[in-house]
């Protein structure tokens, strides 16, 4: 019975509510990390270099791709905070004691020529093009061929994807923008993202990596939910279910018609509360299981246990 529980769990949270690389459905456009690490060919992570010196690094060195490893770009950005060279932002909050406002940035530095200029898209010496993509606003360059990105001028930040009104639409009370393709599904929870992810707290809102909405409207990173689902069935902050647990309750039924070892004492009773559809009730005491009065469910918590 433990090891069909477990398998009809797994297929529960086979979730389709999950954002994967081709399917965004219940997906959120993941902010596009507005700067990376710096690396060249002496050092595997760069350090801020003054602004006397011309240093190129890459995004792949052997190809003499300009960049660092999180981006392909022609250009360095001097901090503004303190004046040092990096070619992103995450390069410079990884080395230094403070951390890098990109909107701030009011200089560059050409890696073909070695140009200082204010921040654009190409070069005003040699006329190269830093990158495919280019933000003024987010201060943003990526030369990837391969990531199409966006800018969401509610959201403020530039996203992964094709755009607004082609697969993403901007959810105001969620205050996301969430794929065009979940629209008719997606529970909106006021500020779901104004928040850090309930596994790794780490905040939701700037996150680089992918983030999904729950059925329920929460949300969390792709790879915590990931984690998190290969023990628990429920939302970490409402305990609503987070799949269709049909088969598994059904299961839960049949294991109880042949267990009655477990079924406890006859002369008690439970009071329950569902997590799913927000019911009390009044159930038979058992030692595991209460089930839903309404939805006949299974996800649901003991209150108090009376005696008849």
């Amino acid at each position: 019975c433990r090891d069909l529980e477990e398998f009809l769990l797994r297929k529960s949270l086979n979730d389709p509510y999950r954002c994967d690389e081709d399917d965004h459905t219940y997906g959120l456009g993941s902010q596009v990390s507005c700067e990376g690490s710096a690396t060249d060919s002496d050092h595997a992570c760069g350090s801020g270099s003054d602004l006397s010196t011309v240093q190129r690094t890459y995004n792949d060195e052997s190809a003499k791709v300009l960049g660092c490893p999180h981006y392909k770009r022609g250009c360095r950005v001097v901090a503004f905070c303190c004046r040092k060279l990096y070619t992103c932002r995450r390069c410079h909050d990884e080395n230094e004691d403070h951390v890098m406002d990109r909107k701030l940035t009011q200089e560059i530095q050409c890696m073909t020529c070695g140009l200082f200029q204010a921040p654009c898209a190409v070069c005003n010496g040699c006329g190269s093009r830093f990158a495919r993509h280019f933000c003024g606003e987010c201060n943003l360059w990526e030369d990837d061929p391969a990531k199409e990105i966006y800018h969401c001028d509610d959201c403020g930040i530039c996203r992964l994807g094709k755009g607004i009104g082609k697969d993403y639409f901007h959810c105001s009370r969620c205050n996301a923008c969430v794929a065009l393709e979940s629209k008719a599904e997606h529970k909106c929870v006021a500020g779901s993202l104004d928040c850090n992810c309930p596994v790794c707290h780490d905040p939701l809102y700037s996150s680089t990596e992918k983030v999904i909405f729950m059925r329920c409207g929460h949300a969390m990173h792709d790879m915590c939910f990931n984690d998190y689902t290969k023990h628990y069935f429920t939302c970490p902050l409402c305990r609503k279910a987070l799949g269709d647990m049909t088969e598994f309750y059904k299961a839960i039924d049949e294991q109880l018609k042949v267990s009655r070892v477990l079924t406890g004492r006859s002369d008690f009773k439970s009071h329950i509360f569902c997590n799913d559809c927000e019911v009390k009730s009044e159930v038979p005491h058992h030692s595991q299981y209460h089930k839903c009065h309404k939805c006949e469910g299974y996800n649901t918590m003991v209150l108090n246990v009376i005696r008849t």
